[in-house]
């Protein structure tokens, strides 16, 4: 191929080298990439998880992967803030309390997750790839998802400090917030053993972890503001250890997967120039996507030469495509 392309394929073992690196470079906090290759590599084997690489010029640079079902293979934990109304008639008072409670997730939803780029190829237009082609895989094997997608954006944390760990999480654990966030992969049933079962009083907390609650790491603000558009909603719900936020969608209103289409794939022209692009992808088992431009002609596709090599796709396929 003449032109290098961007593409997601499927995570192999051979990438386990590329993730480590990801988790060493994104500090703690990123509760999907464990600094731990023996967990990796059980990550990668677990039926339930589908991780991808993004692939360029011959390197991985990036990630993203999803979870079919939470909380299956091991529990999935969250607070759930609710609001208490405490009245006084003599005082002619009345207040208003946000409660948190310590849950175990029932429902089972599907989890996105584990998206990460490395510095050096960010503003350069890989994160809508990223973060979509996952909706993609999703419209492409529906069966295998729950009607609820959720994500846990990851929470504010300074230098490995977590503001919202110090306050609740490190009083009944006595470890720090980066040792602690590697406990929920290494040994997830402590997280159960130790963690408070009583509600707790969130303005009881300090001011400093009053603030994080809900609020991502000013590092995930492009990707929520992605998600947004998708048409995810913040939730009630948040994390354990740094109290990061959680969004949520019913599967089938994500705007990637309500409108993403299909079409045979008519002609690969070398010389094909629109102004429409889309995200297209493979419709095999084994899957693939890429940033391309696109012509729609009769429900029929016509793509660039190169993108059908990366893609391994011949004259006659089904193609998915979602245009953003």
């Amino acid at each position: 191929m003449s032109e290098k392309i961007a593409f997601i394929r499927p995570a192999t073992a051979q990438d386990l080298p590329f993730f480590l690196n990801f988790a060493q470079e994104s500090g703690p906090g990123i509760t999907s990439l464990p600094r731990n290759p023996a967990l990796l590599e059980k990550q990668l084997a677990q039926p339930e998880s589908h991780l991808f690489s993004l692939e360029f010029e011959g390197r991985v640079i990036g990630s993203c992967g999803l979870v079919s079902r939470i909380g299956v293979e091991t529990p999935f934990f969250a607070f759930h803030r609710l609001v208490e109304t405490h009245r006084s008639s003599l005082l002619d008072v009345e207040i208003e309390v946000p409660v948190l409670h310590f849950i175990e997730a029932r429902k089972k939803p599907t989890e996105i997750g584990t998206l990460y780029l490395q510095k050096e190829f960010r503003g350069q237009g890989f994160g809508p790839l990223l973060s979509y082609c996952r909706f993609l895989f999703i419209a492409q094997f529906r069966e295998k998802f729950a009607s609820t997608v959720i994500t846990e954006l990851r929470g504010v944390n300074h230098e490995g400090i977590s503001p919202f760990w110090e306050a609740v999480g490190h009083h009944f654990f006595g470890l720090e917030f980066s040792e602690a966030d590697q406990l929920r992969f290494t040994n997830p049933e402590t997280v159960e053993e130790l963690f408070p079962r009583h509600p707790i009083y969130s303005q009881l907390l300090p001011f400093a972890a009053q603030e994080v609650i809900g609020n991502p790491h000013p590092n995930t603000v492009p990707a929520k503001k992605m998600l947004e558009k998708q048409g995810f909603i913040l939730s009630d719900y948040f994390d354990i250890f740094d109290g990061g936020p959680h969004l949520y969608a019913p599967t089938d209103e994500i705007h990637a997967v309500r409108t993403s289409q299909r079409a045979t794939l008519r002609e690969l022209r070398s010389d094909l120039t629109t102004k429409t692009r889309a995200i297209v992808a493979t419709t095999k088992s084994e899957f693939r996507a890429c940033v391309s431009e696109i012509l729609i002609e009769d429900e029929r596709i016509t793509l660039p030469l190169t993108v059908g090599q990366t893609l391994n796709v011949d004259v006659g396929e089904e193609i998915l495509y979602y245009q953003f």
